[in-house]
């Protein structure tokens, strides 16, 4: 609580004139101040002038006010990171990719999330809409009082819709490759087969990778 004392009017007389009620503030004493955990996620969609859809300047703003490191901030501005998680004195950096099959052309789309982890706050970085965060956001807004534990539950709600999209690609994969190795057995070892299987194994490449 703080107690208001009471003093004159601040009159400004230039651009405009315009009157100010000033007052100063005494404080209660020290203690204990808590807050609600903030979650901010940044879709930065094409187009952008560089190469990951991420540019210095959207950072700007959250650079000084939350302390972000330099190298941190780098490695988001750069592409094609490997899944790491990196400690610096404020908070740490996060890199980790979520994954779908298109079935269709028989590839491996990974999206790369990156994330800055503070005491009470979160921020992720993505470059591009294909993985949505909707039922990531649900989550966090569906249990207020698993929220106020702290950051460490908001992170576990990411990485946790992140990886339980690995389970149906693996799976697809599993179905996609036995259908060729049935093919093959069969004695139907056509170059569009042969194509197909090496279509799997760089999906597979693709997938260690990310993890």
């Amino acid at each position: 609580p703080f107690v208001y004392v009471p003093l004159p009017t601040l009159q400004q007389t230039a651009p405009v004139s315009a009157s100010y009620e000033t007052g100063a503030f005494t404080n209660s004493g020290v203690g204990n101040v808590s807050a609600d955990v903030t979650a901010v996620d940044i879709n930065l969609v094409p187009p952008r002038a560089s190469t990951s859809a991420c540019e210095a300047a959207d950072f700007a703003g959250l650079t000084e006010e939350l302390g972000l490191h330099a190298l941190a901030i780098e490695d988001a501005l750069e592409p094609h990171q490997r899944s790491k998680i990196d400690h610096y004195p404020s908070h740490l950096f996060l890199s980790c990719h979520a994954v779908r099959l298109d079935a269709e052309r028989f590839r491996l789309e990974k999206t790369e999330i990156d994330a800055f982890i503070g005491g009470r706050w979160l921020v992720t970085v993505r470059a591009d809409d294909k993985f949505a965060m909707d039922d990531v956001v649900k989550r966090w807004d569906s249990d207020t009082a698993l929220t106020a534990e702290g950051v460490g539950v908001l992170v576990y709600a990411l990485l946790d819709d992140i990886v339980d999209g690995y389970f149906p690609v693996v799976e697809s994969l599993d179905r996609r490759l036995e259908s060729i190795e049935e093919s093959i057995l069969a004695g139907h070892g056509s170059t569009a087969v042969v194509h197909e299987l090496h279509g799997g194994r760089r999906c597979l490449l693709e997938l260690r990778r990310a993890v």
